[in-house]
């Protein structure tokens, strides 16, 4: 499934021959990306309070795109509604974003959807081969189709022609085709854009007081991954400072973080492939991460503590931390015991964000941050239903909520879905 003519077979589509719309350039997109956050903003907000689900916002975004005119704003909310989709496991209709895409921008659609689709190429791997699946891989290692030559009328010279027919005392040279010169140029325009926002991504992780590991080193017998070309990374950075700008300046500067690096194939030495990891001072993201993963990361780089008695007393007195996956952790039968009695026991269970919370002391602080940050006001509802998980609430507001660092009045915007900080204001994409 290498070419357009497998995914147009897939579609049970035949090939685009109308006049299709030219897709935006960069300036294009910057000149209406405001415009679109503050016509999303609504629907942004009433997802984090729990009110509509991923898939309907994604659905919204189709309707404002198909309802819109400007080719730079449709792209932006089709680039929104994909990344929801694939987010929620909603393969099909992340197809059907494909296929308005391609009624609109005709093959030249597959230009920016190789680019979402890039980082979820291993998770998509991993799914269940529906047609959807097919249909998305196929896209991304389609080859875009280049304009076919058209051949010259016998009665009208052709360009090599001319210049063989013009005398000149300067070297003849090959005349190449229109199509192949733009797509040359098209290339070239590319490398330079991409080099632009490195330039910027890196001037704005200066700001933030951390480094951008654009070519990292691994060594033998430590963490391992493989570097990823600056194309996918200039996305990826896009994703990362996204999740980044809704912490304040401060927080993010006194955290300690000195380092980030994305890859492909992140693997600890035992080979196992984590989410994430922070070592000291440094950040190691997989491509494809999420940023829930970025909060989490971020807060153990930032939580120095590897046991605080005021973290644990708010656990159940029969919890028992039990180790994981990527980590094991050495326990006697009485800890084994209790183990397998936390599974069934439901105020355990709501005591913690997540089963991986379970694992470690400090993973528990990590993924509880890293929810009260992504879930805003829906994980203040799920403290309603745990004096547990409220103490654990508390320990963070009270850890991170003070000045210098998240701010007093934090915690309150985020949890009542209105805050907004000086770093969200500033539009950190190129």
């Amino acid at each position: 499934m290498k070419t357009i003519a497998k995914i147009l077979l897939l579609w049970g589509a035949t090939l685009f021959l109308v006049a299709a719309e030219s897709l935006p350039t960069r300036e294009e997109i910057d000149a209406v990306r405001v415009q679109v956050k503050e016509r999303m903003a609504e629907e942004v907000a009433a997802m984090e309070r729990g009110e509509k689900t991923g898939i309907e916002v994604a659905d919204s975004c189709c309707a404002f795109a198909r309802a819109d005119e400007r080719a730079a704003y449709r792209l932006l909310l089709f680039r929104a509604a994909f990344r929801l989709y694939l987010k929620e496991q909603s393969y099909d209709r992340a197809v059907g974003v494909l296929r308005a895409m391609k009624g609109i921008f005709g093959n030249e659609f597959l230009i920016p959807a190789q680019d979402w689709l890039r980082p979820h190429e291993a998770r998509l791997k991993q799914e269940e081969p529906s047609d959807a699946i097919k249909t998305l891989l196929a896209c991304l290692h389609a080859k875009i189709p280049q304009p076919e030559k058209t051949p010259p009328s016998q009665d009208t010279p052709t360009a090599e022609t001319e210049v063989a027919a013009t005398p000149t005392n300067d070297v003849p040279t090959t005349v190449q085709p229109s199509w192949k010169t733009a797509a040359k140029e098209k290339e070239i325009d590319q490398k330079t854009e991409t080099l632009r926002n490195m330039r910027r991504y890196e001037k704005i992780a200066q700001k933030y007081g951390f480094k951008i590991e654009r070519k990292p080193t691994f060594k033998k017998g430590g963490i391992q991954g493989k570097k990823i070309p600056d194309e996918q990374l200039d996305d990826e950075l896009d994703r990362f400072f996204d999740a980044l700008k809704i912490l304040p300046l401060e927080f993010v500067k006194r955290s300690g973080i000195n380092i980030i690096i994305i890859c492909s194939d992140l693997t600890l030495a035992n080979g196992k492939h984590p989410g994430g990891i922070a070592v000291g001072s440094a950040m190691y993201l997989p491509v494809g991460f999420s940023p829930k993963t970025v909060y989490h990361e971020l807060f153990h780089i930032f939580d120095n503590k590897k046991s605080d008695s005021k973290w644990t007393d708010c656990n159940p007195k029969s919890f028992v931390y039990k180790g994981s996956s990527l980590q094991s952790i050495t326990l006697n039968k009485k800890e084994k015991k209790a183990v397998e009695r936390n599974r069934d026991d439901d105020r355990i269970q709501k005591a913690f964000v997540t089963d991986y919370a379970q694992s470690f002391e400090r993973e528990d602080r990590a993924e509880t941050f890293a929810h009260m940050m992504s879930e805003g006001p829906a994980f203040l509802r799920r403290t309603e239903q745990s004096p547990e998980l409220t103490g654990k609430m508390k320990y963070i507001i009270k850890l991170t909520g003070k000045k210098g660092l998240l701010g007093k009045d934090f915690w309150d915007k985020r949890f009542a879905g209105t805050q907004e900080t000086e770093s969200e204001k500033e539009e950190t994409k190129p």
